[in-house]
């Protein structure tokens, strides 16, 4: 594998692990290759090392879009199911997002990632959506990455899921209401069921993971739409460098195939 880390990989068609790599769908039993071999387990899906073609791409002074697609014919072993993915790219001003602004907003960009998978296959096909993006602060581009351990993290209202040694679900915890925690000592590799919050209409709802500075007050916010069929699930994991932290917004719970959380 390129990149055990997944930095900013695309989980599809499934997000997380799936346990062994096998799963029953509509009376078939398939097994995937299994890539986290010390855990006997497949992970985070296959298209975030495929070659994805661009659709479009478009820049002006206040707004950049990208968008790339990636066909796939269903030729990888244990997932049969041929699909289209689209992902789009924004870079917007921060304070046009759909979900509200902040004052300070108006001097910020955001990055907005959409996606749309089609079904191109003649049966039905499970999948799950996620993106595993690593964030970090630093002052320049040459200076020394900030520790986690200089910062904290604000999460939403959430279910932690409880996890057995192998890193699949074996229930829920009590839940827990938004807050923040201090990343001093504080080792993540852990996965919430997000609780909704209303957004500005009835249609929408979004959740939102803030990470702060200490040493700066600089703040990154990373926000996911919630709801029926959305990113109603987040994973947050330190690596052991602790240079940076992973806030995964997902769409199904680890074992997804399995379990049909999500």
């Amino acid at each position: 594998m390129a990149d055990e880390s997944y930095a900013s990989a695309l989980l599809y068609p499934f997000p997380s692990r799936i346990r062994h790599g096998i799963y029953h769908f509509e009376g078939q039993d398939y097994a995937l290759k299994m890539n986290e071999t010390q855990r006997d387990n497949a992970l985070h899906g296959f298209v975030h090392g495929r070659a994805f073609s661009v659709v479009s791409q478009e820049a002006t002074d206040t707004h950049a879009q990208l968008v790339l697609r990636y066909d796939y014919a269903g030729d990888t072993f244990g997932y049969p199911f041929p699909f289209s993915l689209t992902v789009t790219y924004e870079l917007i001003q921060a304070n046009l997002l759909a979900h509200g602004s902040r004052p300070e907003e108006d001097r910020m960009c955001a990055l907005r990632i959409s996606y749309e998978a089609k079904n191109t296959g003649t049966t039905r096909s499970p999948s799950a959506f996620g993106w595993h993006p690593y964030f970090r602060f630093t002052e320049d581009i040459e200076a020394a990455e900030e520790s986690i351990g200089n910062m904290t993290l604000t999460l939403p209202a959430r279910i932690p899921i409880s996890l057995d040694e192998n890193m699949i679900p074996n229930g829920q915890l009590p839940a827990e209401m938004a807050g923040t925690i201090d990343l001093h000592d504080q080792e993540l590799d852990t996965a919430f069921l997000i609780e909704p919050t209303s957004g500005p209409t009835d249609a929408e709802s979004f959740a939102e993971t803030i990470l702060t500075s200490l040493a700066t007050g600089a703040r990154l916010i990373v926000g996911q739409q919630t709801g029926d069929g959305k990113l109603n699930y987040l994973v947050c994991y330190t690596p052991t460098r602790r240079d940076r932290i992973a806030i995964e917004p997902l769409t199904a719970n680890v074992d997804a195939f399995n379990n049909g959380q999500g």
